[in-house]
Parts: structure tokens; sequence; C-alpha cells
């Protein structure tokens, strides 16, 4: 794999992931299991106590802003 066409995959996954986690976190969208409305609710609905919530999601946040820094 190019190298470029890596760091353009890591971007794009970066992004994807801060956008979901930040931007649309408190929007219902087509991709919420079950009727959620939000993140939040969906971790509710799988079952999944709030402070699993908050850890998964600062996990994502931190690891999706190390790939966007490491380009």
């Amino acid at each position: 794999m190019d190298i470029s066409l890596f760091k353009i995959f890591n971007l794009i996954i970066g992004f994807g992931i801060l956008n979901v986690w930040l931007l649309r976190y408190n929007k219902e969208t087509a991709y919420r299991g079950g009727n959620a409305k939000n993140l939040k609710e969906e971790f509710k609905i799988y079952g999944l106590p709030e402070w699993f919530f908050i850890f998964v999601g600062f996990i994502k946040i931190s690891l999706a802003i190390l790939l966007i820094i490491g380009v």
C-alpha cells in the first residue's frame, strides 16, 4: 500500500470517529440501534452501563486524535 494512501485512510477513519462521537452523538440517525435517538440511548438499549459509554467515548476520541496526529 502506498504511504500517501495509508495517510488518507488514517485521516478518513480519524475524522469519521470524531464526527460520530463529537458532532453527531446527540443526533438521531438511521444507524442507531433499536429506537435510540442518540449515542447514549443506544448504549442503554444494548444494556451497557453509562460508565462504559464514557469509557468507550474517551478511548475512541483519544485514538482518533492520535491517528490524525500521526499523519
